[in-house]
């Protein structure tokens, strides 16, 4: 399968089931570079994994800030997915 044709037969489908609109591949690189960024994934080795030739391309373009609110929620989602949190190694106080 192309791609585009699993863009458009799978990703883009479930995405919208989902209700997310605009999703893309390109949107997911951005995705996965800010998740790593947040991880604290070093710059160098992300802009590896992302095959940028300057560290600055993906500073610059693809890591985008995540509050610490929004960080938050999403800890507590993934608490409740997956259970313990394994990077703090403790439960949170309220779901």
């Amino acid at each position: 399968m192309s791609r585009r044709n699993l863009l458009n037969r799978q990703l883009a489908p479930t995405a919208k089931r989902l209700g997310f609109q605009g999703i893309n591949w390109h949107w997911l690189r951005h995705a996965n570079a800010t998740l790593h960024d947040s991880l604290g994934t070093p710059l160098g080795t992300l802009q590896a994994l992302l095959g940028h030739p300057s560290a600055e391309t993906t500073r610059e373009i693809y890591i985008h800030s995540v509050p610490a609110d929004a960080r938050n929620a999403v800890e507590k989602v993934e608490y409740l997915l997956i259970g313990l949190n394994f990077r703090k190694m403790e439960i949170p106080e309220r779901l």
